[in-house]
C-alpha cells in the first residue's frame, strides 16, 4: 500500500493549489502502481511542487504536475521534469508526453520553452467550471 500520509498530502496540496479533480483513492492507487514515478519539490520544508508520471513501455507519461502559486516561476517545474526526463532515460524510455489544456497559457509556454512539442488536440477533453468544454493538448519531449 501507498505510503497514505504522501497521498493525502498531495491530494490536500491540489485541493488548496487548484481544486483537483482527482480522488484521494486516485492518489493512492497512482503511487501504489510500480509503474508510477513520484516526484516531490521541498523548497524551505514546504511543499512547492510535484509531479506524478507513468512508465509507458518507451514513454513517461505525466500524470499530475503542480507548483504552488508561491513558488512558480522559480524553476521548480523545471526541475520536476528534468527529474521525470532522468527517470525515464534510466529506464530505457525516449520521450515524456502530457496533455494540458489549451487555456493553460502558463503552463504550455513553460513546455515549449523546456522544447516539448504539440503533437495533437483532444477536442473537448476537459470541461471546464463553466461547464463548458475545453481541448487538450497532447505533447511531447525527446529526452
Amino acid at each position: 500500500m501507498a505510503e497514505s500520509s504522501l497521498a493525502a498530502k498531495l491530494y490536500a496540496f491540489e485541493q488548496q493549489e487548484k481544486g483537483c479533480l482527482w480522488t484521494l483513492q486516485q492518489f493512492e492507487d497512482s503511487l501504489d502502481n510500480p509503474l508510477t514515478s513520484c516526484e516531490v519539490y521541498y523548497q524551505e520544508s514546504q511543499l512547492a511542487g510535484y509531479l506524478l508520471a507513468m512508465h509507458l513501455g518507451d514513454m513517461f507519461e505525466v500524470l499530475q504536475i503542480t507548483v504552488a502559486a508561491a513558488y512558480q516561476r522559480r524553476g521548480v517545474a523545471t526541475q520536476l521534469i528534468a527529474a521525470c526526463c532522468y527517470k525515464a532515460k534510466a529506464l530505457g524510455c525516449d520521450r515524456v508526453v502530457l496533455e494540458v489544456r489549451e487555456t493553460n497559457l502558463k503552463a504550455i509556454a513553460l513546455y515549449q520553452k523546456l522544447g516539448f512539442t504539440q503533437d495533437a488536440v483532444r477536442k473537448n477533453y476537459y470541461r471546464n467550471a463553466e461547464g463548458f468544454s475545453e481541448d487538450a493538448l497532447l505533447m511531447s519531449l525527446t529526452c
